[in-house]
């Protein structure tokens, strides 16, 4: 190896040394700044990491609702009960009528004996009594209507009615349970997806005035020492990128204790699971504590610029 190689190393090295004790030094600086006015750091971490709490419960309220809506609308909602001398032309006609519909998510056709089967798997032998006592088949064949929504059973309830194969039914029977349900449910989750709006706007105005004020209000209790700095000739980028980090763990910490929260909230609650049927989407959560620790960081490091601009343009 020349000369030169070996001076060129030995100058990387040193830099590699010098941008190790730059860093160092930032993240020390940064730390003492929170340490220093660690009662104002508390409360703006506080702050910021209830308003992510708050949101979190709420979203989570949300998307379980939807979660119910979306099994209660995979439900049988409305069955056309028909003659037993019903024409299978005529049910078949008015099978495809019923699928050519948007608000119709399915329309099964079900026949005396398919019915009389699915009696016996649900009640099991002995709660079959036609077998049992040898009597004849009184179950109809029927329809099964699956709705897209709750809103249409209405609609698709009129149609039936007018369709020219009304004569084929004895009797319409509509889930009329689960259509409340749902359209409260739907009801919730609209009042739900506003207040997340509002939380939302509070959170990326609130947060960064919260953050600003803290950063400014340290900026000033180290006015001394960044005189200091700035005279001896430290580099710009060393005064601000203390006050950078800084605000970046703001983010950092009040997503990291609101997630702490939403956890204990749902072990305290149960909100993970409601009769083992409705399950809360923990993937889809988690992928939205990570989104919302970027924004949180972003909004600190936008947060702790503004205050840093602020300071030294009223110091020029």
């Amino acid at each position: 190896m020349s000369h030169l190689d070996i001076l060129k190393t030995n100058l990387q090295k040193l830099q590699n040394a010098g941008n190790y004790i730059f860093a160092r030094r930032v993240i020390r600086l940064a730390g003492a700044n929170i340490w220093r006015n660690k009662f104002l750091s508390a409360a703006t971490i506080a702050v910021i990491a209830l308003i992510l709490f708050s949101f979190n419960i709420i979203l989570a309220i949300n998307m379980l609702g939807d979660a119910v809506i979306e099994k209660l609308n995979g439900k049988v909602d409305i069955i056309l009960y028909l003659n037993d001398d019903a024409d299978l032309l005529a049910i078949n006609n008015l099978i495809n009528d019923l699928t050519e519909l948007p608000e119709i998510k399915s329309a099964i056709y079900t026949s005396q004996e398919d019915a009389l089967k699915g009696f016996v798997t649900r009640y099991g032998e002995n709660g079959d009594p036609f077998t049992k006592y040898g009597l004849e088949n009184t179950l109809p064949a029927n329809i099964q209507i699956v709705t897209a929504s709750p809103k249409d059973h209405k609609k698709i309830l009129e149609f039936v009615k007018s369709v020219p194969e009304g004569s084929l039914f004895t009797n319409i029977e509509e889930n009329t349970e689960n259509k409340t349900i749902a359209e409260k449910l739907i009801l919730v989750t609209g009042i739900t997806k506003k207040i997340m709006w509002g939380i939302v706007s509070a959170f990326l105005i609130g947060g960064i005035l919260i953050i600003v004020n803290s950063i400014s209000l340290t900026l000033h209790s180290r006015k001394n020492e960044i005189a200091i700095m700035k005279l001896v000739g430290a580099k710009y980028t060393f005064i601000r990128l203390p006050f950078v980090i800084e605000g970046a763990v703001y983010g950092l910490l009040a997503v990291g204790i609101s997630l702490i929260l939403f956890q204990i909230f749902l072990g305290g609650i149960g909100l993970q699971s409601i009769e083992n049927d409705y399950t809360l989407p923990l993937a889809a959560m988690g992928k939205i504590f990570l989104l919302e620790t970027v924004i949180s960081m972003g909004i600190g490091i936008l947060s702790s610029q503004i205050a840093i601009h602020r300071y030294f343009h009223e110091k020029s």
